[in-house]
């Protein structure tokens, strides 16, 4: 499906830069961690409407005598819808549109394994969101432009484990968050010895119209 107005995409968001945007911090967080190509970026912004995805992970949730136990979570094969800009049904609803913000959840299952209590069962939520000039942030949030890539502000977490960040010690890769193919990297925290792990792959499973 061609895209309807491509030199319009998106309108007024792009900055091209000189300096890689992998390398950006705000608050410790990369936000910025991949580039991607033209059609990549504009397909998740102008045609994306709805992912399909599965994963889960562990991480560690009580230390026994220096031993970790872990909370497992899992979640299975399941379709989300954003409830805000990506929710719209036509690819020409955007055009116009100066910010973007897309907010995709999934719901799966936990346990959260203890010391000396029997395990708790509950839910867990997973996700992604892309971020374009939205006015609620409080610092810059374009599309930025190098090196012939499209970085896109994203933020992404599932098990315990999310975007790179220097503050919070979430620097000890855990798996990755894989969205159309491409790999966003998962980081945690490791304490008491333990190895994190987390993996979530989604595909695009529902296109907007295109006009």
């Amino acid at each position: 499906m061609a895209f309807l107005y491509p030199k319009q995409f998106p309108a007024g968001c792009v900055v091209e830069t000189d300096s890689d945007p992998a390398d950006l911090r705000f608050a410790g967080v990369q936000l910025y961690p991949v580039g991607v190509s033209p059609e990549q970026a504009m397909a998740w912004i102008w045609k994306s409407r709805a992912f399909t995805g599965s994963g889960g992970g562990q991480f560690q949730g009580d230390c026994c005598l220096g031993v970790p136990v872990y909370d497992e979570h899992n979640f299975p094969n399941s379709q989300s819808t954003s409830s805000a800009d990506a929710a719209k049904t036509k690819m020409s609803d955007l055009i116009c549109s100066d910010s973007y913000l897309t907010d995709f959840v999934f719901f799966g299952t936990s346990i959260a394994n203890q010391c000396n209590e029997p395990p708790y069962f509950g839910t867990s939520e997973c996700g992604f969101s892309f971020f374009i000039n939205d006015p609620v942030i409080v610092y810059a949030s374009p599309i930025y432009l190098y090196d012939h890539k499209y970085y896109i502000n994203i933020g992404y977490g599932v098990a315990g484990a999310s975007n790179l960040n220097d503050d919070a010690n979430k620097t000890y890769f855990s798996g990755n968050f894989t969205i159309d193919g491409i790999e966003f990297p998962l980081y945690s925290d490791p304490v008491c010895s333990s190895t994190p792990i987390a993996s979530f792959t989604c595909t695009t499973s529902l296109e907007r119209e295109a006009n």
